[in-house]
């Protein structure tokens, strides 16, 4: 779903500045460390704000869906779902719906063919799309863990000033398992 909100925000390429995160882990008791219910709030540079709600338990509709990303704007709201199916409400009434020719499954086999053909140019999308979403559920995460709103580099990708938040990007790899530094 971050792919669709960073597509449709186009910020694909950019990171926020801050971040907040409430949520726990409900139901279940097992050895999960992630919530189950999850409400972060990703504030970018220009003002722009996002807000990312998981809930995988029982769910009320929301602008008649359960699971799809929802534009607001001033006078209306877009959802849309991974099919691509999506519908517009403006000033209160029912605007365009349809399919938008959402392309979730041929992303899947897409990437395999970039695998297998080892062109990244093959690609239907830059990794660095990939790297953004990603980044998006590893944020909303460690400021949930720490329990505060944290301020966020986009530059230089790490967490100014905040030694705490800083230890959550990575951890100690042991002997031989060690990741190679990476840079985008």
């Amino acid at each position: 779903m971050t792919d669709l909100v960073i597509h449709g925000l186009d910020k694909q390429e950019t990171l926020p500045v801050t971040v907040a995160s409430q949520g726990g882990r409900y139901v279940w008791n097992d050895q999960g460390e992630t919530p189950n219910i999850q409400a972060t709030t990703y504030t970018y540079e220009d003002g722009t704000m996002l807000s990312l709600d998981i809930r995988n338990l029982a769910s009320n509709k929301e602008a008649g869906t359960r699971q799809s990303t929802i534009f607001y704007g001033t006078k209306g709201y877009m959802t849309i779902d991974l099919g691509g199916r999506f519908k517009t409400v403006v000033d209160g009434s029912d605007g365009p719906e349809g399919a938008g020719g959402g392309a979730h499954p041929q992303l899947l086999q897409n990437f395999y063919d970039a695998v297998r053909s080892r062109k990244t140019e093959d690609l239907l999308a830059p990794v660095k799309y990939g790297h953004t979403a990603a980044a998006l559920c590893h944020l909303g995460n460690i400021a949930y863990r720490l329990g505060r709103s944290v301020k966020f580099d986009p530059i230089t990708e790490s967490f100014p000033d905040d030694p705490e938040a800083e230890a959550l990007v990575s951890r100690e790899y042991r002997e031989g398992f060690l990741m190679p530094e990476m840079h985008y």
